[in-house]
């Protein structure tokens, strides 16, 4: 191992330099080709990836964030 990264920006180009491989959405491929000089290795399956929202007001208004919640 080379490296361990938690910022997301500087393990893309920490591998877009040629010092290793790291793992990205199939839904970031295209900008991943059009913005580094990597390639796809292959396609882990059953791979999940979990987002959390945490907000401190009670009533949440925002229509977005409404569509994500829950209900």
């Amino acid at each position: 191992m080379v490296g361990e990264f938690e910022d997301n920006a500087l393990l893309k180009a920490f591998g877009a330099s040629g010092m290793g491989a790291f793992p990205a959405a199939l839904s970031v491929e295209a900008d991943l080709l059009a913005r580094y000089p990597v390639q796809r290795l292959g396609v882990c399956e059953g791979v999940t990836e979990h987002f959390w929202a945490i907000g401190t007001e009670k009533k949440v208004m925002h229509p977005l964030v409404l569509k994500l919640l829950p209900r």
